[in-house]
C-alpha cells in the first residue's frame, strides 16, 4: 500500500511517501521543504523587485507569509489583482481584500489578465501533482499508483454563528475529544468535511483535481503533529502523560490516557514564554486549567473530557519550536516518530489512513 502524506504547516511542508513494500518507515522517502505560503511569498517579492503587476489566482491557501508579501506589494504601489478564491487566502470576507486595494475579478476572466504585458502571474495551490511527480521521478519513485492521500493543514474555520474563529476552532477540538479523542476522531474523509472549514474544502477541491481517483483524509496540523508522539517505537509510554506540540503557529498541549487525548489546551506560539508554559502546564496536569485562562491570554482555550487519574510525571515534546520546552521546570523527552521529528504529522496521517482502511 502506498500513501502520500503531507503536513502543510506555517513554516514547512513535510512529506512522506509511505510504502509498505519498504517494511520500515525509516527507509521511506521523506521531504521537508518550505511551506507553500512561504514559497509564494518569495515569488511575490520577485515580482515586486521587477516592478511587475501581480495577478494571483488558484485556490484558497494558508495565509501568513503570502499575505504579508501581498501587503508589501501594495505598500510599494504594485497593482495586485486576485480571483475570488485566491483572495479568500486573505480573508473569507472579500471586502477585506478590497479594502487593502486589491482588485477582485471573477475566475472566468483570469486569462484576459494573465495575457497582459508586464504581468507576473501566480497560481496558488498547496497540492501540486505535477511538481510532486517530477520530484519523486528524480528519486525513481512513482506516485501515479498511490492508494491514498492524507493531508494536514491548519484551519480556523469560518463559523455561521457569531462566535469568533478562535472559539469555533476550539469547539471543533472539543467535539473531537468527545468522540473518543483518538487520532481518527480528528480526521475527516474528503467527502465529510464540516462546511465551515473553508481551507480544507479548498484543499479537497485541489486534491480531487490533482489526484481525481484517489481516496483521502484531512486533519488539522496541530493535533496531527501532537499525536505523532505516539509513533516512536523506541519510546515506552506510561498509561498517562502530557504531550506538547510547539509549532510555528500554535502550541497544542494534551493529556494522553491509554493512547487517546482526554484534555487539551492551545495557545499561539508567539505568545508563549517559559514562564507561561510552566504556569499553564502546572494547572493543566492538576486539572485546574480553565478555558478562560487560555482564551483571555489570546489563545484558543482549554478542555477536559476526563480528568487524569493520577499525578502525571512524564512529558513529551514535539514540533519545530520544541527547544523552548528544555527551559521549563518539567523534564521533557523528545520522541522521533518514524525516526524523524519532522515526520510527526505524516506519521499520524499514515496511521489514521491505515486504521480507516482496515
Amino acid at each position: 500500500m502506498k500513501i502520500l502524506a503531507m503536513d502543510i504547516g506555517y513554516g514547512t511542508q513535510d512529506i512522506l511517501l509511505y510504502d509498505t513494500s519498504k517494511k520500515i518507515p525509516e527507509n521511506m522517502n521523506k521531504l521537508v521543504i518550505d511551506s507553500p505560503t512561504t514559497r509564494y511569498a518569495r515569488k511575490i517579492r520577485r515580482a515586486i523587485s521587477n516592478n511587475k503587476r501581480l495577478v494571483i489566482h488558484g485556490y484558497t491557501i494558508g495565509g501568513g507569509p503570502v499575505v504579508a508579501a501581498i501587503k508589501e506589494a501594495l505598500r510599494k504601489k504594485i497593482e495586485v489583482i486576485m480571483t475570488e478564491k485566491a483572495a479568500k487566502t486573505i480573508r473569507e470576507n472579500l471586502d477585506v481584500a478590497r479594502g487593502l486595494g486589491i482588485e477582485i475579478i471573477p475566475e472566468n476572466e483570469i486569462e484576459d489578465y494573465i495575457s497582459k504585458k508586464n504581468t507576473y502571474s501566480i497560481e496558488l495551490k498547496e497540492i501540486d501533482a505535477k511538481k510532486l511527480k517530477q520530484i519523486f521521478y528524480l528519486l525513481d519513485e512513482n506516485i501515479e499508483d498511490i492508494d491514498m492521500i492524507a493531508v494536514a493543514v491548519q484551519d480556523h474555520g469560518v463559523p455561521d454563528t457569531k462566535i469568533s474563529q478562535r472559539e469555533f476552532r476550539f469547539e471543533l477540538f472539543r467535539e473531537n475529544l468527545r468522540k473518543g479523542g483518538r487520532p481518527e476522531d480528528f480526521a475527516y474523509p474528503l467527502d465529510n468535511i464540516p462546511a465551515p472549514l473553508k481551507r480544507m474544502h479548498s484543499i479537497k477541491e485541489n486534491i480531487k483535481r490533482e489526484f481525481p481517483s484517489v481516496k483521502g483524509i484531512l486533519m488539522d496540523t496541530s493535533p496531527a503533529t501532537l499525536f505523532g508522539i505516539l509513533y516512536d517505537d523506541y519510546e515506552s509510554f506510561p498509561d498517562e502523560f502530557v504531550g506538547v506540540n510547539v509549532g510555528n503557529g500554535h502550541t497544542l498541549a494534551g493529556i494522553f490516557s491509554e493512547g487517546k487525548l482526554i484534555a487539551i489546551f492551545e495557545e499561539h506560539t508567539h505568545d508563549i514564554s517559559v514562564e507561561k508554559l510552566d504556569y499553564f502546564l502546572s494547572k493543566f496536569v492538576s486539572g485546574d486549567l480553565t478555558f478562560q485562562d487560555i482564551f483571555k491570554d489570546g489563545g484558543h482555550g482549554a478542555f477536559y473530557s476526563e480528568l487524569p487519574k493520577k499525578k502525571i510525571s512524564t512529558f513529551y515534546g514535539i514540533g519545530p519550536n520544541r527547544r523552548i520546552l528544555t527551559k521549563t521546570k518539567f523534564k521533557f523527552r523528545f520522541p522521533a516518530p518514524f525516526g524523524d521529528v519532522m515526520m510527526a504529522g505524516p506519521a499520524t496521517l499514515v496511521n489514521v489512513s491505515l486504521s480507516i482502511n482496515h
